[in-house]
């Protein structure tokens, strides 16, 4: 149990430390920053590689920012819903051709290409890469951090 002079002389700590607790929280923080990524690149789907391959580290002073700077990567985080906008309704929507009279052009899953007047499209599930390497690495070094700020707290 943490007492009130516990908590007094941990805030005593702190403030004689005060430049060093920046230097060793930048470092700490891109640490963590770095383990993210490696989580999220281990995560991240690889069909083509470009997403995994896209997720940086941006440092900063006491700060980090873990990225994915491919162009579909909030699709693949987040998935896509229903783009129908003049008549929004859950599930699929249609697609159809700019011009009167046209047809899709696109290739089949079996390789074919298909020629047709309309699809039906039910949106992409998300496959969440980011959010889950955060919390896999925030889940281990809260309690690490927790252990680190008691012991200064109880040291002489």
């Amino acid at each position: 149990m943490v007492f009130m002079q516990d908590l007094q002389r941990f805030g005593e700590v702190l403030e004689q430390s005060a430049g060093a607790a920046d230097d060793v929280t930048t470092r700490v923080i891109h640490m963590m920053a770095d383990e993210i990524a490696r989580e999220a690149f281990a995560l991240a789907p690889k069909d083509t590689g470009e997403l995994a391959n896209s997720i940086t580290v941006r440092y900063g002073k006491r700060e980090a920012q873990v990225v994915a700077t491919a162009p579909h990567a909030a699709f693949v985080e987040f998935g896509t819903w229903s783009h129908n906008i003049i008549d929004p309704k859950p599930g699929t929507y249609t697609i159809r051709p700019k011009r009167p009279g046209g047809v899709l052009r696109f290739t089949g899953k079996d390789g074919q290409v298909v020629y047709t007047k309309k699809v039906e499209h039910p949106g992409v599930e998300a496959q969440p890469f980011l959010a889950p390497a955060h919390q896999k690495v925030m889940d281990r070094y809260v309690g690490t951090l927790a252990n680190a700020a008691v012991l200064m707290v109880m040291s002489p």
